[in-house]
């Protein structure tokens, strides 16, 4: 993977990493996405504003920012859900 070749300990930010590679960005976050699911610690923060193969203190980091995300988004969405957004209504979700 070209993305795999082009990522080190220092960020870059993913018009860097496509500028490297040639690939298009939603190759770049494929890729970024397969190999975190390969276990590689491709890692990034709100802070950092980039991509960059991490240590172990890292991968917590950059984990536990996910999760946050994760809960912002999942609480937002239950109150989509439920209508509880000002001016949203009700909608019946499949879960």
């Amino acid at each position: 993977m070209k993305v795999r070749e082009a990522l080190t300990s220092k960020p870059k930010t993913r018009l860097q990493i496509v500028q490297e590679t040639g690939l298009s960005d939603r190759e770049v976050r494929r890729q970024i996405h397969e190999l975190r699911d390969a276990g590689v610690p491709v890692c990034s923060d709100s802070h950092s504003k980039g991509y960059w193969l991490g240590n172990r203190e890292d991968v917590t980091r950059c984990s536990r920012e996910m999760r946050a995300r994760a809960y912002k988004l999942m609480h937002t969405a239950r109150k989509m859900d439920t209508g509880e957004i000002e001016g949203q209504e009700k909608i019946n979700v499949l879960v």
